[in-house]
């Protein structure tokens, strides 16, 4: 083959592998809401004295909260200075959009005000 037979190959090939190099990593979605995220429909069913299946799971994105207050603290709250792995987790119920913060294993929840 000539050269300039070749280049249009070798151009192609060059574009597929910056392209590929190039991509951003894409998060996965999770099947099905955590467990942080179902004790957070919990936290809100009892707030508002209503079944939990009223509740829709919106969505949910896991979260590094600035302390074990989950970013949330109360006037004259201590927490401590830690990262706090968790989750972010967007509820519905009767028409209204709440919006919660737990920790990894939904022990500690916060609602957002």
């Amino acid at each position: 083959m000539s050269k300039f037979r070749m280049l249009p190959i070798v151009a192609l090939t060059l574009a597929l592998i910056v392209t590929a190099c190039g991509a951003e990593p894409t998060n996965t979605p999770h099947p099905d809401p955590p467990d942080a995220a179902l004790a957070a429909r919990q936290a809100l069913a009892n707030e508002l004295g209503i079944a939990v299946d009223e509740i829709d799971v919106v969505s949910f994105s896991q979260q590094d909260w600035p302390d074990a207050c989950l970013g949330l603290a109360e006037t004259d709250e201590m927490c401590a200075q830690v990262i706090t792995p968790g989750w972010r987790v967007e509820l519905s119920a009767e028409g209204e959009e709440y919006v919660y913060r737990t920790d990894e294993s939904g022990e500690s929840i916060r609602r957002e005000k």
